[in-house]
């Protein structure tokens, strides 16, 4: 899957990592909340159209 404006989803997986190895958050709960706000971006912006092969 492509995805059109990724640098969002980076900076999300970049704060929740970074919140995990602080201690600030265990590791599952940073993860978990990485997926839950990268979905989000992704959906309300898709990178793909039905009309695209790839």
């Amino acid at each position: 899957m492509r995805a059109a404006n990724i640098d969002p989803v980076r900076i999300i997986a970049n704060e929740e990592l970074e919140a995990a190895w602080a201690d600030k958050k265990p590791p599952k709960a940073a993860l978990d909340a990485a997926v839950h706000r990268g979905n989000a971006v992704l959906n309300a912006k898709p990178g793909l159209k039905k009309s695209q092969p790839f």
